[in-house]
């Protein structure tokens, strides 16, 4: 039996009604009984800036500690500009400072979004897969989680209404304890 995991998911979109807050929410209630997954807020992250290290803000400290401290990260990321959005970089740039105690080192990641665009946020996430490298994240090779469309996947109560694509969703869930777990 494998021991209970905590993770994080990072919703690279501040919409409340976005179709990845949807998804991120779904994905916490369709996963395995083996993980705990919870939202950490990254919207009111301030911007980083070397010059604050030396005495850092709050919000950096706290952000630093529920990374570090998590089994894992699920990235939930809309596509802005064909790359990811300007929030989710600036997260990815707190955790990964200073160079010494970057959180992402050999952190388990898995990455998934939704789009209301066909392709969904395919280039986004890409991109946020080059720049987990370089901060020598544990990213999940596959599969792949992105949905297009997202007003024909979500009811009224936010929940999936497609069969095939719930079935999906506990897939990637389950596939990301599974990758958890094994690192």
């Amino acid at each position: 039996m494998s021991k209970h995991r905590d993770i994080v998911i990072l919703v690279g979109n501040l919409q409340a009604e976005s179709p990845n807050r949807k998804l991120a929410k779904n994905l916490i209630s369709l996963s395995p009984a083996g993980l705990s997954l919870r939202i950490v807020e990254i919207e009111n992250l301030p911007i980083y800036n070397e010059d604050l290290e030396a005495d850092p803000p709050r919000e950096w400290i706290d952000f630093r500690a529920a990374i570090g401290q998590s089994s894992g990260v699920l990235i939930i990321t809309p596509e802005h500009l064909r790359s990811i959005p300007a929030v989710l970089m600036n997260a990815l740039d707190v955790g990964s400072m200073p160079k010494e105690t970057n959180v992402w080192a050999d952190k388990p990641v898995a990455i998934a979004g939704a789009s209301t665009g066909t392709i969904a946020p395919y280039s986004g996430q890409e991109h946020l897969r080059d720049a987990l490298t370089v901060l020598h994240a544990k990213t999940m090779p596959g599969p792949d989680l992105y949905l297009g469309g997202p007003e024909r996947l979500f009811g009224d109560k936010e929940d999936l209404v497609d069969q095939g694509t719930r079935q999906l969703v506990e897939k990637f869930v389950g596939d990301f304890e599974a990758w958890v777990n094994a690192q």
